[in-house]
């Protein structure tokens, strides 16, 4: 529908117009698709009175005054008409009031042709969109009609003491349902006031989406992720394992002390008949969501890329016992024997084990003996050997591949090839501010959910077939912001952070592993952060989210200052 928006003219310079959520008139990322991210600017030129003219930032599909396609710049008088891109969205310049040094132009304003249509395809290459599906800012509270009268006459009051200009019509096309574009100096103050009631009331109508209303929307959009990532030894490409001991006492992981004092795994390339333990995750799952309908999708860097987080301990380790080259009592064949890290040194030493990044290298040591022979930065690297998606209702899953990952914080941009437009997610702007207390919802696909199983028999050149597949529907959860965490933050000789980083703390408990990477919902439907993991001491547990701001600054890439 068409609509009026009223701006002062005090104390600006030019109004940007385009798809940055920045911009003064903002046009919708996903919908507004002839418009570019930075199409145009309206530049005011300080004189009395004072001057305009409309400048084209290079857009892909161009600006047009009154039918005339922009060539840098050219002036602007009331009653024009900006169009941006051809059949575009297309709006009125004017002023209110007009001074005497602008008469009106007599000419005749074409109506919009409310049956074209936009014929313009977007080919999605290996790269992300330059701006993800985004919201507009919530509504403001609801205005009386009094108080909108009050409002006109006011704002009639201070165009005597400073100009103001209109922007009229700021609607796409093929969105309107008819009639011709009309500017402000058009309409009487009834009708002014009429319209601007009715938008208000619409706009405040809106009630807050239930956890149901969510899971109803998204939940088709939200997909499980089934990963399995090895660690390959980067010059001879040969996978990297953790050399075990196998005794009469049980099996223990072997350490090396290195020279410095530091204790290290005892990592080789021989897998010695398979007593040795690969390093990385198998068998393990997450959650990602749909962020474009051709298969760009939102998950951990945990979950889709897990060489680039701390390692942590495995499973074999977590019991506390191992055998430390070079450290520990002899036993009567005079070789090291077991030695548990029950002890304050012990838990030190654990926790450098835990702590350490594949990505950024360490030793590898000869199966024989502890002599190392390669040493250094980046002699490792991640690779996945399953990373997939199924969504909801499915007992098919799709190869995903990874796009990239935050070095910052923890969330990852994946990619499937799709044949058909997927169901996405709406993205809370990056300056879209949360507050504790703020109520959230989260799905995602925690692995202490009940599951959906069907039994599919196939006949395959005459061999008959029975397996199980998982056929996964997404868990709901809610619970509020309890607490918002703090980023990295230099200032002066003062340097603040959070001890999780810049994370919101949650009281959604009922879920646990395998919801990493989920969507985390406003009220709104917007998806402000992603699910990634839980914090438990005793019977106290709490969760936390990642900003959806780290996810925007992944898939907008931008120079580094």
């Amino acid at each position: 529908m068409n609509q009026i928006e009223q701006i002062p003219l005090a104390g600006l310079t030019q109004l940007a117009i385009g798809r940055d959520p920045s911009s003064n008139i903002a046009f919708d990322a996903s919908l507004d698709d002839v418009v570019s991210r930075r199409h145009a600017a309206i530049v005011v030129e300080c004189q009395d009175p004072p001057g305009f003219k409309i400048v084209d930032h290079g857009s892909s599909n161009g600006t047009f005054v009154n039918g005339r396609r922009v060539n840098g710049e050219t002036p602007l008088e009331p009653g024009d008409t900006i169009e941006l891109g051809a059949k575009g969205p297309r709006f009125t310049f004017d002023l209110d009031p007009r001074p005497a040094g602008f008469a009106a132009k007599t000419r005749v304003m074409a109506t919009l042709d409310v049956s074209a249509t936009r014929a313009m395809p977007v080919a999605m290459p290996e790269r992300l969109p330059a701006v993800p599906p985004m919201a507009q800012p919530a509504a403001k509270a609801a205005i009386g009609r009094d108080t909108v009268q009050r409002m006109v006459n006011d704002a009639s009051q201070a165009t005597s003491r400073k100009w103001m200009y209109a922007v009229a019509g700021l609607v796409v096309a093929v969105a309107i349902g008819g009639g011709g574009l009309y500017s402000s100096g058009k309409r009487d103050r009834e009708a002014v006031i009429a319209e601007t009631t009715k938008q208000v009331a619409q706009a405040t109508a809106k009630t807050a989406l239930t956890p149901r209303d969510i899971v109803q929307k998204y939940g088709s959009a939200t997909a499980v992720v089934m990963l399995g990532w090895r660690l390959y030894h980067r010059p001879s490409g040969k996978p990297v394992y953790h050399k075990v001991v196998h005794t009469k006492e049980g099996s223990f992981p072997l350490y090396v002390r290195l020279a410095n004092g530091a204790v290290v795994r005892w990592l080789t390339t021989d897998d010695e008949n398979r007593a040795n333990a690969g390093m990385g995750v198998t068998g393990a799952s997450g959650s990602g969501f749909a962020i474009t309908p051709d298969g760009f999708m939102l998950t951990n860097k945990h979950v889709a890329a897990g060489w680039l987080i701390p390692y942590g301990l495995q499973p074999y380790e977590e019991d506390g016992a191992g055998i430390i080259l070079g450290a520990g009592p002899l036993d009567k064949n005079n070789k090291p024997a077991a030695f548990r890290f029950q002890s304050p040194t012990g838990y030190k030493v654990l926790s450098a084990l835990a702590a350490w990044l594949p990505e950024t290298g360490g030793t590898l040591f000869r199966a024989s003996d502890p002599v190392p022979i390669s040493t250094g930065q980046n002699i490792f690297e991640g690779r996945n050997e399953l990373l997939s998606v199924r969504f909801p209702g499915n007992s098919v899953s799709t190869a995903a591949r990874l796009i990239r990952a935050s070095p910052s914080a923890d969330v990852a941009v994946i990619k499937i090839d799709t044949m058909q437009p997927l169901p996405t997610t709406l993205l809370a702007g990056p300056d879209e501010k949360q507050s504790v207390g703020e109520h959230v919802t989260v799905l995602g696909y925690p692995g202490i959910s009940a599951e959906k199983v069907a039994l599919l028999t196939s006949n395959e050149a005459g061999q008959v077939r029975e397996r199980q597949e998982i056929i996964p529907e997404p868990t709901v959860t809610d619970g509020l912001i309890s607490k918002l965490g703090a980023e990295f933050k230099a200032q002066s000789d003062v340097v603040t952070t959070g001890t999780f980083g810049d994370a919101m703390q949650l009281s959604v408990l009922a879920t646990g592993h395998g919801n990493s990477g989920g969507p985390v919902f406003n009220d709104e439907g917007r998806v402000i952060g992603l699910f990634t993991y839980a914090r438990s001491r005793g019977e106290e547990r709490v969760t936390f989210a990642v900003p959806i701001r780290n996810a925007q600054e992944l898939i907008e890439l931008k120079r580094v200052e």
